[in-house]
């Protein structure tokens, strides 16, 4: 392979070394080349054109529903990557292509023997297929795709990109594959055989959204007493591959071994929904008392680009911590046969001994921010800090070909940590400025400026070389107290651009993304429409797919009993996705 260097000269990798070399580099020389690698005359190392890097659709992104409407092109996924260098030797033009019968187990290896589309000589940095891509109509709906891209000069051409894996047909939070997106609700408080032994709630997604009844009842394995079981629900991943979104439940306050150990349920999805008991269950892996394992769970992306979603759980061992432990987080693998019960990586708090900062309250993931092709995860630590003053802090952990590692690789700080303290207390991955990298949210919901506690939100950038640690954006709490108690980020108008809701003690806020950042001056208020839907006070919300199949992300929202003497869900609106603002109205109430 032949290219031409800016200073005319010609440098050259044999064939037999480009895959082993493509990253290193080869050597030039006005004097010739050297093909064993040896350096030559000025021994300066030439790096040829690397591969466009896939952005976007998101890692295995789901591309939408089989069943939305035709115009919408969920059939014809756009493509988009970067481009390559602008180093004034010419026009770039790309090569894609998409293909279906790569195998997971070893998919970056694969040659796409058979595309099922494919462009060649493409100008601009997106591409969309000219034909609907085939799909399964029966369940698991859609079919699991990967595409790749290459840049071109002349008559040379890069090495294709590493495979991205891309779900047409399908929608994220499908556990039982029929095309429409579920909805599962703790219900940590719920007692059937024993007093708040918890349990989960799930609403199957249909053309008219969602049943006012549940679907499926979840409940406690082992009906303790207090066990909270549902004290967090996450499902937006496929551990295992099958088609089937999978859903991973925690129980804070469940007894295996040590009172208040906590414990996480892993329910595989199937044709019929999660089966009535879980298909793995997840101890506490350090085993003691009121370690409160299962605080957070969360399926974070394929972190380790291996074609499996993986979980990271959280603890808050809120009474202290025995002699010898640490706050964690712990990390499991997906594969072939979903989890192992044992973690394949403990993350410790990094500001452990010097401080207690609530380490693994909050986990995000599902999110790549600097576009490497790995999901990344984000765990607060909203407590953390010296001096008797708790600014608090969220630590951003880059995946890798081996997961996580054991260290954070951004350690994101209040930008005015003298005004407040809790920054880090809820944080969440989205593209707010539609660029294809993820951003970081993170709310301080006790930031006491201009007020006291009147709270904050600040938006931290995605981009090639990481997340940048000085925020882009900042909101400001418009009318009540607690602003950014909550926070989550998506799409609601397909508009390219992830919308950011924020929580405050009585009122929920859409922010606008836009290109250039979060819209901060403007939002349309999500409040009880009317007193008989008590749907207005303490609120948890989060993006849930596409209930409806019309194409938009929805959003769910719901709070708990308002007497404050339960724990069990008194309501949940549902307000679906649409062009132009939401509609302040819920669409569905549960």
């Amino acid at each position: 392979m032949l290219w031409l260097d800016e200073r005319g000269f010609m440098a050259r990798c044999a064939a037999t070394l480009v895959v082993l070399v493509a990253l290193s580099g080869c050597y030039r020389s006005a004097m010739g080349d050297d093909d064993d690698g040896a350096s030559v005359e000025d021994g300066t190392a030439w790096l040829p054109p690397t591969a466009p890097a896939p952005l976007t659709p998101a890692l295995d992104g789901a591309a939408g529903s089989l069943w939305a409407p035709t115009r919408l092109g969920s059939l014809r996924p756009e493509l988009r990557w970067t481009a390559g260098p602008d180093d004034g030797l010419g026009p770039w033009s790309y090569d894609v292509q998409i293909d279906d019968s790569c195998e997971t187990s070893n998919f970056a290896d694969c040659g796409f023997p058979s595309p099922e589309a494919s462009g060649s000589g493409i100008r601009e940095t997106r591409w969309t297929p000219t034909i609907d891509l085939p799909v399964d109509t029966t369940p698991p709906v859609g079919r699991r795709y990967f595409w790749r891209i290459r840049g071109c000069r002349a008559e040379e051409c890069t090495l294709w990109s590493l495979p991205r894996l891309l779900s047409v047909g399908r929608v994220p939070f499908d556990v039982n594959g029929d095309g429409y997106s579920d909805l599962a609700i703790g219900a940590m408080g719920l007692s059937i055989e024993a007093l708040a032994e918890g349990g989960v709630l799930l609403f199957f997604g249909g053309p008219t959204g969602l049943a006012p009844t549940p679907d499926v009842v979840l409940v406690n394995p082992d009906h303790q007493e207090s066990a909270l079981f549902g004290s967090s629900v996450s499902a937006a991943g496929d551990v295992n591959a099958d088609g089937f979104c999978d859903l991973i439940v925690g129980a804070l306050g469940q007894n295996r071994g040590a009172e208040n150990e906590g414990n996480a349920f892993l329910y595989l999805g199937s044709v019929d929904g999660p089966h009535s008991a879980p298909d793995v269950v997840l101890d506490n892996p350090e085993n003691f008392e009121g370690g409160s394992f299962g605080i957070s769970v969360a399926v974070v992306g394929d972190v380790d680009s291996d074609g499996y979603a993986d979980i990271v759980i959280g603890t808050s061992p809120g009474g202290g911590l025995p002699t010898g432990h640490q706050e964690s987080a712990f990390e499991y693998l997906g594969g072939a046969e979903g989890i192992r019960s044992t973690p394949d990586l403990v993350i410790r708090s990094p500001d452990w001994p010097a401080e207690m900062g609530d380490f693994g309250f909050g986990v995000a993931g599902a999110g790549d921010v600097n576009g490497d092709g790995y999901a990344d995860v984000v765990i607060g630590a909203s407590w953390a800090g010296s001096d008797g003053f708790w600014p608090g802090k969220a630590h951003v952990y880059y995946g890798g070909s081996g997961g996580l590692r054991s260290s954070p690789d951004v350690t994101l700080e209040d930008p005015d940590p003298g005004n407040g303290f809790q920054f880090g207390d809820s944080i969440a991955l989205g593209d707010v400025d539609g660029d294809g990298y993820a951003d970081v949210v993170v709310g301080a919901r006790v930031q006491d400026e201009p007020s006291l506690h009147v709270g904050s939100v600040f938006v931290f950038a995605g981009g090639k070389s990481g997340v940048a640690r000085t925020p882009r954006g900042r909101i400001d709490n418009p009318l009540t107290y607690l602003f950014g108690d909550d926070v989550a980020a998506g799409d609601l108008d397909r508009d390219g651009d992830d919308e950011v809701v924020v929580g405050g003690a009585d009122v929920v806020f859409v922010y606008d993304g836009s290109p250039d950042g979060i819209v901060s001056d403007s939002s349309t208020t999500l409040d009880d429409p009317t007193p008989t839907l008590a749907c207005g006070t303490h609120w948890t919300f989060g993006f849930v797919g596409d209930v409806n199949a019309d194409g938009f992300t929805d959003l769910a929202m719901g709070y708990l009993d308002p007497s404050g003497t339960s724990y069990e869900p008194h309501s949940v609106c549902v307000y679906l996705g649409r062009s132009g603002e939401v509609d302040p109205v819920p669409a569905i109430v549960l």
